[in-house]
């Protein structure tokens, strides 16, 4: 489930995220050492994991939410903002002073739940893309 929910997340172009192995998926997820395991968050429906969150250790001390992401089925219920809150709760009471976000400019929802949740704008980054001929 959480790797569908992976796929279903709006991402950014310059990674191929259309079909990640479930391989690819921990690896990229749960065997990176900055990810604090015990700040990973599970929204289920039942038996069925629904949405999920986590944090990564920054070598500055900081953490950075990897990534919030809700089927599409049960988006607009609160989950996302419900879950960004646990792992913003979990990086405070843990003694983290600082959380990193980011997300795609055109996804409105989470841009409007980040900014509800007090994040601010910070460095904006620029991704260029150039096809080249084979």
């Amino acid at each position: 489930a959480t790797l569908q929910i992976w796929r279903d997340m709006p991402h950014e172009p310059h990674v191929d995220w259309q079909d990640p192995s479930l391989q690819t998926f921990n690896r990229t997820i749960f065997e990176r050492p900055s990810v604090l395991l015990d700040g990973f968050f599970v929204a289920r429906d039942g038996d069925r994991i629904v949405g999920l969150s986590y944090l990564a250790q920054r070598p500055d001390g900081d953490a950075e939410v990897g990534d919030t992401g809700v089927l599409r089925d049960y988006r607009r219920r609160g989950i996302a903002r419900a879950l960004k809150m646990m792992v913003t709760r979990y990086a405070s009471d843990h003694g983290i002073r600082r959380v990193h976000t980011d997300n795609r400019a055109d996804n409105a929802g989470m841009l409007a739940i980040n900014r509800e949740l007090g994040f601010v704008p910070g460095e904006e980054i620029v991704i260029f893309e150039k096809t080249l001929a084979p």
